[in-house]
């Protein structure tokens, strides 16, 4: 149970006022209206990442996922499993994603993203190894979108494990 009450549309500013309706939103934005327009652009930077980007979507997911494990976020885990599942990864590349990145399942380019995804979480920054390697790999642009995805997944978690936010009610049916 979240651990101060999702707020009611009165509660919020005008502009986020369209985040706190229960019926089509989800919890964490439910939750961030109460910050008023950096709940805005979150959604927006959120849609971006997942939607805006040219970045390989099963890379990208891969280390969202990743860092949901890292980071204890079964929020975050259980939408973006089905999301990767979406992208018809099986269960045996989510269960390496999860439990062991250096599996044969997973080809080079998979494992060097969990590897960097690892090392930010843990550490902030890449090894200049790894720095090279991603770019040997994945174009400039592909390599920054990768990096914003874990850095803003990160911070998604982090605000979703401090306020203890519910998974929504249909999707836990």
């Amino acid at each position: 149970m979240a651990r101060i009450p999702y707020p009611e549309k009165d509660e919020v500013t005008k502009k986020v006022r369209k985040l706190t309706d229960p019926n089509n939103r989800l919890n964490i934005l439910r939750m961030m209206s109460r910050a008023g327009n950096i709940a805005d652009a979150f959604a927006t930077f959120a849609f971006e990442i997942l939607a805006g980007g040219t970045l390989n979507p099963v890379l990208r997911e891969m280390a969202i996922l990743r860092v949901g494990y890292l980071s204890g976020s079964d929020y975050e885990v259980f939408y973006h499993e089905g999301m990767i599942r979406r992208l018809k990864v099986g269960e045996d590349k989510i269960r390496a994603i999860r439990e062991e990145i250096n599996s044969p399942l997973l080809s080079e380019t998979e494992r060097l993203v969990l590897e960097i995804t690892d090392q930010i979480v843990h550490h902030v920054k890449m090894d200049d190894r790894q720095f090279e390697r991603l770019h040997a790999l994945l174009s400039q642009k592909d390599a920054m979108e990768l990096v914003m995805a874990i850095s803003f997944y990160m911070m998604a978690c982090r605000f979703l494990e401090n306020y203890e936010i519910d998974l929504d009610d249909e999707k836990k049916q």
